[in-house]
């Protein structure tokens, strides 16, 4: 066998080997959406891929949510006791990607968003409730077109808002769900606790033509006992929780 072949069989060879060792290796991990930021004075803007979540900092707390050219705008309403008190927002990158944002009540945090690559946010309070809502929202210039939601026995339900069947809005009380899905004019939003003793609550405007605030804690049914119930053997059991701390997932979508 001639040298100069014995020689380029050897150089491949030892090319190919080389080759593998130093090819990147594919990753396993499910390929996500790094997350920019955008702060300004008044606002933290955290985009993930298409969706955009916009963080007050006098509030400290979600207002806006952004997908494409579809806006909800789903504000985060401070608790009464804290309105007089020094609040800000302070955030920090986690090593997973997600993003921690805090929000400071005199000095001590109260409540964190934590935003994911995957565009889920996941909120938890820091000051552990016995009762009552924990997490407050009002929707600005938005219609809640419906709402379904999964107890924790598996029933399903669904309610319908139309402005032409329905002439005035009274409370709504969920007690222990599962999952809860608001779906509006251009979002929608799926709510998933942690624990199951969580309830929510929908209060109407002032002039009761459409939903306005919805409100996430415990015990709701002891709290407003004349709102509507769809399920009243189901509500949330009216014997004293210890305190704890309300966690909850969001997901928005079109």
């Amino acid at each position: 066998m001639p040298l100069n072949f014995v020689k380029f069989t050897f150089l491949l060879f030892s090319s190919l080997v080389l080759a593998f060792w130093f090819c990147p290796k594919e990753s396993t991990h499910q390929v996500e959406n790094p997350i920019s930021i955008r702060e300004s004075t008044v606002d933290l803007q955290l985009r993930v891929g298409e969706q955009l979540f916009v963080f007050g900092k006098a509030s400290g707390g979600l207002e806006k949510i952004k997908i494409g050219m579809k806006l909800l705008d789903f504000h985060q309403l401070s608790s009464q006791d804290f309105e007089e008190k020094d609040t800000k927002l302070q955030w920090k990158r986690n090593r997973n990607g997600s993003i921690l944002i805090q929000k400071i009540i005199d000095g001590k945090i109260n409540s964190f968003w934590t935003v994911f690559p995957s565009g889920i946010l996941q909120f938890e309070n820091l000051s552990p409730i016995s009762s009552g809502p924990a997490l407050n929202f009002k929707v600005l210039e938005e219609i809640l077109f419906s709402c379904s939601w999964v107890e924790e026995n598996q029933t399903e339900f669904t309610r319908a808002f139309e402005a032409s069947q329905q002439k005035e809005f009274s409370k709504l009380s969920i007690g222990n769900f599962e999952a809860l899905q608001l779906k509006f004019e251009d979002l929608n939003v799926r709510v998933t606790p942690f624990e199951l003793k969580v309830s929510a609550l929908l209060s109407p405007n002032s002039d009761q033509t459409k939903y306005e605030n919805i409100s996430f804690g415990f015990h709701q049914a002891e709290l407003y006992p004349s709102a509507e119930s769809p399920n009243p053997s189901s509500s949330t059991s009216k014997s004293k929780a210890t305190s704890q701390n309300l966690k909850l997932k969001f997901e928005f979508y079109q």
